[in-house]
């Protein structure tokens, strides 16, 4: 049997239409209807995701060798942490990736997100403050008007209360 039957058997186990399976995994259903096509080949990536996913074991995925799923020893750290926070398989595939990486590695990597986030908080701040300032034009006729209104506002009389004079027309 072929990796792509295999693939459609397991489907089956699991009792999901292809559109579920392809959710589950975090690819569209399309991707799931080629790769049960004989013939077509699979991605390390996609078998990986699969595997981790269903608890399914490689070995049998891949050659068709020994038991479909992998024994059941309880859910290890992070897919406790999947379940938690509600996790997708690609930021599963992320964070697997990154917790085998060596501390180097690591090391290395965090500096690129830091940086890669600094500049993107950057950019958007410059964004946000271009977006914020307005140019208003008016006529010189206009502008002096404006100005008059704002110096009567300015000269009206406060009560007690602090209300202006405005405001106690209208009360």
């Amino acid at each position: 049997m072929s990796i792509n039957k295999r693939i459609n058997l397991l489907r089956k186990q699991l009792g999901m239409i292809q559109q579920d399976f392809a959710n589950k995994i975090g690819v569209q259903r399309v991707t799931i209807s080629w790769m049960e096509k004989e013939g077509n080949t699979i991605t390390k990536q996609n078998i990986k995701i699969i595997c981790d996913t269903f608890n399914v074991s490689e070995n049998w995925l891949l050659n068709g060798e020994g038991e479909m799923f992998r024994p059941a020893d309880g859910p290890d750290i992070l897919d406790r942490l999947q379940q938690e926070l509600k996790l997708t398989s690609q930021e599963m595939e992320i964070i697997r990736t990154f917790v085998e990486l060596s501390p180097e590695q690591r090391r290395m990597g965090i500096e690129f997100v830091q940086t890669f986030t600094s500049k993107l908080s950057s950019t958007t701040n410059a964004l946000q403050k271009e977006k914020s300032q307005i140019t208003l034009t008016v006529s010189p006729e206009d502008y002096k008007l404006f100005q008059e209104i704002k110096a009567e506002e300015a000269e009206l009389p406060a009560s007690v209360s602090g209300s202006t004079a405005k405001e106690k027309e209208i009360s």
